[in-house]
């Protein structure tokens, strides 16, 4: 929990790639991190595979998912039996923001949301002192590839899938707010941290 009580903001690092070249990346520690990490092609220019690269952008943590960590925790509430990683289509989330306003990319052409199971395997153990860190499986690493036109995606989201009702725990938006259109064989990928009790 941040010092005002509130959860603290969880973190995503965002990457499309055309043709298999790295063309937008946001929340990249560059330089610092190498080039193999952000999977750029061996051999190839650093300034011929990034045409853009956006500062890195904290979630948003919403009212409805800092009231479902509350309820599931202490009241055995709401209890959803996994998570769902999804594609908005939303420019207008907000905090006050619920599962109503997610606004999915519809399935097909490549997408369908990436399920996180609720255990062990779904979630790394927490890590760290202050703050702790929980992390989704395979290095919290989750892509798309269209295989057709794709309407603007403007935000990623986190919601729980089988609970009494369906919660918007926490949301992303991409390119500031301008969003990310992928063409045929374009891909997406997403890395999900979440964090909690920073200030």
């Amino acid at each position: 929990m941040r010092g005002n009580g509130r959860w603290s903001p969880t973190k995503w690092r965002w990457r499309h790639y055309k043709d298999g070249r790295l063309v937008w990346a946001s929340g990249l520690d560059i330089p610092e991190e190498p080039l193999s990490a952000l999977g750029v092609e061996h051999g190839s220019k650093f300034d011929s595979m990034i045409r853009e690269l956006q500062e890195f952008a904290g979630n948003v943590v919403t009212d409805e998912g800092e009231g479902w960590f509350l309820n599931a925790a202490l009241r055995n509430v709401d209890v959803p039996t996994s998570f769902e990683l999804i594609l908005s289509t939303s420019g207008t989330l907000a905090e006050t923001s619920v599962y109503a306003n997610r606004s999915e990319l519809g399935d097909g052409n490549g997408y369908a949301a990436k399920s996180v199971a609720r255990s062990t395997g779904g979630w790394t153990a927490p890590t760290g002192t202050t703050p702790t860190s929980v992390t989704t499986p395979t290095a919290g690493t989750h892509d798309w590839t269209a295989t057709g036109a794709w309407a603007t995606v403007e935000a990623g989201c986190i919601i729980t899938v089988g609970a009494t009702a369906d919660r918007l725990i926490a949301y992303n938006v991409l390119n500031a707010g301008s969003g990310r259109t992928l063409a045929t064989d374009d891909t997406l990928s997403v890395d999900f941290d979440l964090q909690g009790g920073g200030s």
